[in-house]
């Protein structure tokens, strides 16, 4: 995720216009909700950080994006639970943290929690109590549906190749579980 939005900056449209075009699509639909938002706005820096230490924890991912003609910087904390639970007041703790790190700037700050898979229950219920946008790999997949992969090994690995196969990698586990728990029920 971290390469991806920095890709959206503007210093990269002439290297891969494609790749840039995209990113900037998946960074509106994770700051507006709106693939588009962005499609004729020039980013101007994403500065990324991973595993940052705060309050007795680490934050996934903490970015700080600047977009010309916005009068302020767009921050983005990312909490990834791809494999884990979210941690009792995790996301509270995170975000009282962020809180007083931007204490009397001028920065809009954007909470998300990140699956790989759906969303569950759990993690809607302790989004609730923060702050914390809930969001699924999912949820960004639907900007390609439409669109053609970029030609860009790195990137289409990932956004095309490795998230479908993954889908039907699963898919195909779950239909090869119920044969053979048929088989063992005699159906």
């Amino acid at each position: 995720m971290s390469w991806t939005l920095r890709c959206s900056q503007n210093k990269y449209k002439d290297i891969d216009e494609k790749v840039n075009s995209y990113s900037k699509m998946i960074l509106s639909k994770i700051l507006f909700n709106d693939n588009n938002k962005l499609n004729h706005e020039k980013i101007i820096s994403v500065k990324c950080g991973k595993n940052c230490p705060a309050n007795n924890g680490y934050i996934d991912l903490w970015c700080e994006i600047e977009i010309e003609n916005y009068d302020k910087i767009f921050v983005i904390i990312f909490e990834n639970k791809g494999y884990t639970k979210i941690r009792l007041d995790q996301l509270i703790n995170y975000q009282n943290f962020i809180e007083n790190y931007y204490i009397n700037e001028n920065h809009q700050i954007n909470y998300i929690m990140m699956r790989g898979d759906d969303l569950i229950q759990d993690d809607f219920e302790k989004c609730k109590n923060s702050n914390f946008k809930p969001l699924s790999i999912n949820d960004l997949m639907e900007i390609f549906e439409t669109l053609e992969p970029t030609g860009n090994a790195l990137f289409d690995e990932f956004w095309y190749h490795w998230y479908w196969n993954k889908d039907i990698e699963e898919k195909s586990s779950k239909i090869i579980e119920e044969i053979f728990e048929n088989r063992k029920n005699g159906i």
